[in-house]
């Protein structure tokens, strides 16, 4: 078709389709600048081809229409005979050149979509995932063919072969067709659906060192955590004996160590010590050896809150299985190798010598008491394990006992009568009974009992 067929709202329209394509064509060519001039070529081509489908639709020859054709056209459209005639002239025009102008955006966008697959793409995403993350070659690779994969949407991932069934696969399908079996079956499910942290028994103890305040010496509680699941420990330090302080305490070790679902209180009875055998060892460990450092050289709060995290780190370095002696083995696991993924615990910072016991540095201080306590820990408290290597008889009820009191001397101990025992649902023995003497009850666990004379003997007695 000639310019001068066409009237002036036909040309508005075909010259906004034209610019349309052209748009589209420049921002292809400007978002990808990085591409090969093989791409900008064969983009090139695709332009040219659809343009050539129609070549009386060019730009060339709408842009070539003047005034003149332009006052011709609207000469000729007063004439009532070629004014049909142009008007149906002008509606198929029209409909050419949309159907061109959408074609040919349709084979930019599609040869776009094409290109992004391409290799020059890859290896731009493939350079910048090891530069920023700075991954190993295969590790990038496999990161960027995602990123290809995520861009091209409307294709899917090259189908697994039979020799490799999970190659070109990204994580999440290998999840959804059940092929990921590294893992555990719950992690194909919600997170909300897995399951929760086991419940772990935890054994509390405290202490009570004393610590030098200004011109005065105050007491400080020690308090000791024991996961009884990794057998280590948590020493914390309390101000003093109330409520608030275990709190608080209580507070800056779940803080520090782990979240607990719920928390069940399990009160031994007094005067016992063998109930809580896991923390009450630790205990001694600790209190045995401290005591005896800070005896004749107390230490202000910071100090002892630090000698406090050393002596938590020595002890949490023993082992807690049996070690070889083949050098070849494995070490022996420590608590250690749980909480810092190591066994030896860190060098303290230089050598201190005995001098620095009393010393004003506080620091050197203290690391000079914590070396003191790693020495005597070995020589002192390792050789002199202890364990109950034969059963005894059950306490029963009606049995004649003393009750031993540290306090009082041996010959005023009270004498009483077993009135309740009660057993280890694990073991069946007897851990603490109920005596009642004559002025009082006492909860007192079988080692700090004496029996006298058992109900078996006195019954055997009585009938005879």
């Amino acid at each position: 078709y000639h310019a001068e067929l066409i009237d002036g709202s036909a040309i508005q329209d075909s010259i906004k389709y034209f610019e349309l394509v052209k748009r589209v064509a420049t921002t292809v060519f400007q978002s990808f600048d990085a591409w090969s001039q093989s791409a900008k070529f064969k983009l090139q081509e695709e332009l040219d081809l659809a343009i050539s489908l129609h070549p009386e639709d060019s730009i060339s020859n709408i842009g070539s229409v003047n005034s003149k054709s332009a006052a011709s056209s609207r000469r000729r459209k007063s004439k009532s005979t070629a004014s049909s005639s142009l008007s149906r002239s002008s509606t198929a025009s029209s409909a050419r050149l949309r159907a061109s102008a959408k074609k040919t955006a349709l084979s930019v966008e599609a040869f776009a979509l094409k290109t992004r697959q391409d290799i020059q793409l890859r290896e731009l995403l493939l350079k910048q995932t090891k530069e920023n993350f700075e991954l190993e070659t295969e590790i990038a690779k496999a990161e960027a063919e995602e990123k290809v994969y995520s861009h091209c949407e409307e294709q899917s991932p090259p189908k697994p072969s039979s020799q490799s069934p999970t190659s070109h696969e990204t994580k999440k399908e290998l999840i959804h067709k059940n092929r990921w079996t590294s893992g555990p079956s719950f992690l194909w499910e919600a997170e909300d659906c897995w399951p929760k942290q086991p419940d772990v028994p935890v054994g509390i103890k405290r202490d009570d060192p004393e610590v030098k305040r200004a011109r005065s010496q105050v007491k400080r509680y020690g308090v000791l955590f024991t996961c009884l699941a990794t057998r280590a420990i948590h020493l914390v330090v309390a101000q003093s004996m109330d409520t608030d302080s275990f709190v608080n305490s209580l507070r800056r070790s779940i803080a520090r160590q782990c979240i607990p679902e719920n928390i069940k209180w399990l009160f031994n009875p007094p005067s016992e010590s063998h109930f809580g055998g896991v923390w009450e060892r630790c205990m001694r460990t600790v209190r045995k050896i401290l005591l005896a450092l800070i005896k004749n050289q107390p230490l202000d709060d910071k100090g002892l809150a630090t000698l406090m995290c050393e002596i938590e780190l020595v002890v949490n370095g023993r082992p807690i299985t049996k070690s070889s002696d083949d050098p070849s083995d494995s070490k022996a696991l420590t608590p250690n190798h749980l909480l810092l993924l190591r066994s030896v615990p860190s060098l303290p910072p230089g050598v201190f010598r005995k001098e620095d016991g009393y010393s004003r540095r506080r620091w050197r201080q203290v690391q000079y008491l914590a070396n003191v306590f790693w020495r005597r820990w070995i020589r002192e408290y390792l050789p002199r394990l202890q364990k109950w290597a034969y059963p005894s008889r059950n306490f029963a009820v009606n049995d004649i006992v003393l009750v031993v009191d540290d306090r009082v001397p041996r010959s005023s101990w009270p004498l009483g009568r077993t009135t309740t025992v009660r057993k280890n649902s694990t073991d069946g023995h007897v851990r603490s009974v109920t005596v009642k003497t004559r002025t009082w009850l006492y909860d007192r666990p079988v080692d700090k009992i004496v029996l006298l004379e058992s109900v078996q003997m006195s019954e055997g007695m009585k009938h005879y």
